[in-house]
């Protein structure tokens, strides 16, 4: 028989990571939209790969600690750097194909490291506001 307080840590976990990759795409779905209007498309497919990069890597990695952490949490430590390793891969490759789009300005490059940040933003306002409204809803009154 499973045991519950995994498969609740589990649930929330999931939960977690559809809600912040989903916000992310949005928040670069949006930057790409406003970029592309004022600055043009080089900056905007920047900011996309980057989102995408930053949303990739973001899911990966708590997907994969997410089940290290359910079935082996002594090995933790060493998935959490094995994947860290594995995601900045992912975000220099996409980098790689963000400084492509504008190898003189270096405006791809630079959008596509704005791209990863607001995938960092987006999940870190989540983060935020589940723990405030967790903290919340501790309180007696």
């Amino acid at each position: 028989m499973p045991d519950p307080t995994a498969q609740t840590l589990q649930s929330v976990a999931r939960r977690a990571r559809i809600r912040g990759v989903r916000i992310s795409l949005f928040v670069t779905v949006l930057l790409a939209a406003i970029a592309s209007a004022i600055s043009g498309t080089v900056v905007a497919e920047g900011l996309m790969l980057g989102g995408i990069a930053g949303a990739l890597g973001y899911w990966t990695m708590s997907l994969r600690l997410e089940r290290v952490a359910l079935v082996q949490p002594d090995k933790l430590a060493v998935a959490a750097t094995i994947w860290t390793f594995y995601r900045l891969a992912i975000y220099g490759a996409f980098l790689f194909f963000a400084y492509r789009l504008d190898t003189q300005d270096l405006k791809g490059l630079l959008a596509g490291v704005a791209g990863l940040l607001s995938t960092r933003f987006a999940v870190t306002f989540l983060a935020i506001r589940d723990s405030r409204a967790a903290a919340k809803n501790k309180l007696p009154g």
